[in-house]
């Protein structure tokens, strides 16, 4: 992988360079880690909040723009009302070229945070809208709230060419109410599922009126593919509650997560905390007729701290996988995390009948939040988020923080059974928000969100940013993320336990000769083993070190923490 350039400013005006060796743990030679990584944006801000993918590996997202203008490949946007947010979709081929791209808003605010595909080929989007009307090819969507900041919840379906066909609202009340969605799936008959959340009143679904009883209650709600509502449902207790993503399968079972405080009626199921803590996770799962099949949450042990769910899959065979936030500590089953920081990100894994299986986290000592979920075809759960650690520790495969007290994006992969199989950073000197992930059939991974530093580095795909933030989507083997890797022909690597303490173990096939050095670019040591080795690292300073392992002239670059 070629050095990244890091710009730092120092304490004065002295502006400096760092030239830093950027190694995924671990990196080989001649696989490159992504495939392509494309870059939109203008002066202002711009943010790409959710991505999917069709049967045929096309790639949508989803998100805001503020400028007057965006482009995406060859089209250009305009901005209904410049200096307010509009949404945009964009439709990618699988090699990263612009098949067409689209915009909506009115004259406020106007977020889209969830998309999905039919397998017609139709796109659908939610989020909510604050300007007082917005039009969506022939529909023509009210908000009559007179209040600022009271937004409704829209919906709306794109034919396969990117033509609008219809938008749909979920009306608040006129006064301080409030709707917003955040999660969107369709099943295999081309029905759409969205989730949220609305507040202190009602909220009605064309004519589907759901009362609010606590400061925040949240909603389930079904539409056919022409955009009428099916069924509607409310959830909640009488504190504030919301729901923030949604997985739906190919039967119609859909899986919602989020946060409720106290307690919360799931259509039959409540849920009561034993803790008094502030916020909860909770998963449930419905069928497709709207009747909750089960609801389960995650243990906060301590009084007053706060947890949330962000991102819901589910595999194959019904088990469900959530990433989210916790404030120090979080018990899933029989997993207690842990986290030093403001709050920590996780990974989980729930059986099919909502019984909590496994809970991951890195660790951190600063901001981190997981924000999205997918599986791939060989049934392992990826995830994406972001961080303001000085580094994380995903079962052995570390991330650094490319600027300390900035946030870094990254993705992680995971087996079925909780072991971590890789991960990689996304860093540069501002700030950067991994916001969506999804798998394509042939098993390519997506990552989406946005960016503020100048340049950002896909192993050598530069790209940049034109304003304040920008909107990145890359592509990369899933390969990529193994905690195995071919350095050659029939020729496998591994070194572990990482972080380290007294020593580090080394696999390979074959003789191999590793080096290490220290961030000086001073070699520590260097030996030749075949097949394996330990090596006895506690003469060695607490740090972060690189390593190279080499046979027959390939090499694995990467790194490793002595504790």
């Amino acid at each position: 992988m070629p050095p990244i350039t890091v710009r730092i400013r120092a304490s004065g005006t002295t502006l400096f360079t760092v030239a830093m060796l950027l190694c995924i743990q671990p990196t080989l030679g001649q696989t490159p880690d992504w495939i392509w990584a494309r870059s939109s944006g203008a002066v202002s801000n711009d943010y790409s909040n959710a991505v999917c993918t069709d049967l045929d590996g096309n790639v949508y997202i989803t998100g805001t723009f503020q400028g007057s203008t965006i482009t995406f490949g060859s089209y250009v946007l305009q901005n209904s009302s410049e200096g307010f947010l509009d949404f945009f979709i964009v439709k990618y081929d699988v090699q990263g070229n612009v098949i067409w791209a689209v915009s909506d808003g009115g004259t406020k605010d106007d977020y889209a945070y969830g998309i999905c595909v039919d397998p017609a080929g139709n796109v659908f989007i939610t989020g909510y809208f604050n300007s007082p009307s917005l039009d969506i090819g022939p529909s023509t969507l009210v908000n009559i709230s007179t209040s600022v900041n009271a937004p409704d919840v829209f919906v709306a379906k794109y034919d396969p060419d990117g033509t609008s066909v219809w938008g749909k609202s979920g009306d608040a009340g006129p006064t301080q109410d409030y709707a917003r969605a955040y999660g969107i799936g369709s099943d295999a008959s081309g029905n759409i599922y969205i989730t949220g959340h609305y507040g202190y009143g009602s909220v009605s679904f064309d004519g589907n009126t759901l009362q609010g009883y606590g400061g925040l209650d949240m909603f389930l709600v079904k539409y056919d593919t022409d955009g009428d509502v099916l069924w509607a449902n409310r959830m909640g207790g009488n504190q504030t509650d919301g729901a923030q993503a949604i997985h739906v399968d190919s039967n119609g079972n859909s899986y919602i997560t989020g946060w409720f405080i106290n307690s919360a009626d799931f259509g039959g199921v409540s849920l009561i905390s034993t803790n008094n803590a502030y916020m909860e996770i909770f998963v449930a799962k419905y069928d497709s007729n709207g009747n909750i099949v089960w609801a389960n949450y995650a243990l906060v042990p301590y009084f007053g701290n706060y947890a949330s769910g962000t991102g819901i899959t589910a595999d194959q065979l019904g088990n469900v996988y959530l990433t989210g936030y916790y404030q120090y500590s979080l018990s899933f089953g029989n997993d207690t995390l842990a986290n030093a920081g403001n709050h920590g990100l996780f990974l989980a894994k729930y059986d099919s009948d909502g019984n909590p299986l496994w809970g991951r986290s890195p660790g951190g000592t600063g901001t981190d939040l997981g924000k999205s979920v997918c599986t791939d075809p060989e049934g392992n759960v990826i995830f994406t988020g972001y961080y303001e650690s000085p580094f994380l520790n995903f079962g052995g495969y570390p991330v650094i923080n490319a600027n300390v007290g900035f946030n870094d994006a990254f993705v992680a992969r995971y087996d079925p059974d909780g072991n971590a199989l890789g991960a990689i950073g996304i860093g540069g000197p501002g700030h950067e928000y991994g916001m969506g992930v999804a798998t394509s059939p042939e098993g390519e991974l997506y990552s989406t969100g946005y960016f503020g530093s100048y340049t950002l580095d896909f192993s050598g795909i530069v790209i940049t940013n034109s304003g304040s933030f920008d909107i990145f989507l890359a592509k990369m083997p899933l390969a990529a993320l193994n905690s195995i890797q071919s350095i050659g022909e029939n020729v496998e690597v591994k070194l572990y336990p990482n972080p380290a303490h007294d020593q580090i173990n080394v696999l390979s096939k074959g003789r191999t000769e590793i080096r290490v050095y220290d961030l000086a670019s001073r070699k520590i040591l260097e030996r030749q083993f075949t097949d394996m080795t330990s090596i006895d690292i506690t003469e060695i300073p607490a740090g972060l070190y690189l390593y190279e392992l080499k046979r027959n002239g390939n090499v694995v670059k990467g790194k490793f923490v002595r504790e």
